[in-house]
């Protein structure tokens, strides 16, 4: 398979099931928050549904290049595996793409003292809040999005995921079993 349909196949997918999940979690998340915040609830769902739809996208491209790279640099052996290592690769890129935003967020905004100063301690619930929270539920949908995403390269284009000894060697299950 070209590179090019390799990388369109996987950004595709993953974009459009991180806006889904993203647009789904960022509301639920609104919606916890603003019965929390009860006066100012509407506005809360209505923010949170935004950032979830704009950074579910964004979070969905960039696990669509994570895909891209561990299908096309090396793919590991079996279906299962495949599938465990996609699914922790992008989760792993969902919480690191997470925190670095809000590290540039900060940084860009001229909140670099602020964001310098602040510690885990003295900010607990709004580090909570605003960062670690949503980096484990953008975590989470990655990573079930990228299972799920490798499962359809490997149902929908054919292509074997493991290269058995059987499939190496170009002769049946059986034979193979009858050679040992």
């Amino acid at each position: 398979m070209h590179a090019a349909r390799l990388l369109l196949f996987f950004l595709l997918r993953m974009s459009l099931q991180g806006l889904v999940l993203g647009t789904v979690l960022g509301t639920v998340y609104g919606l916890l928050l603003g019965i929390a915040a009860f006066p100012y609830g509407v506005v809360l769902i209505a923010v949170d549904a935004l950032f979830g739809m704009v950074g579910g996208s964004f979070l969905g491209a960039v696990s669509g290049v994570v895909l891209f790279a561990v299908t096309f640099l090396r793919r590991p052996r079996g279906e299962v595996r495949y599938r465990s290592v996609c699914g922790l690769a992008c989760a792993v890129a969902g919480v690191l793409t997470v925190i670095f935003s809000w590290e540039v967020a900060f940084r860009t905004s001229g909140m670099a003292s602020l964001a310098g100063q602040l510690t885990f301690e003295g900010y607990l619930a709004e580090t909570l809040i605003v960062v670690l929270i949503p980096a484990l539920g953008a975590g989470c949908a990655m990573w079930w999005a990228g299972r799920r995403v490798a499962g359809q390269f490997v149902d929908e284009l054919g292509e074997p995921a493991s290269q058995g000894p059987t499939q190496a060697t170009d002769e049946t299950l059986v034979e193979h079993e009858r050679r040992r």
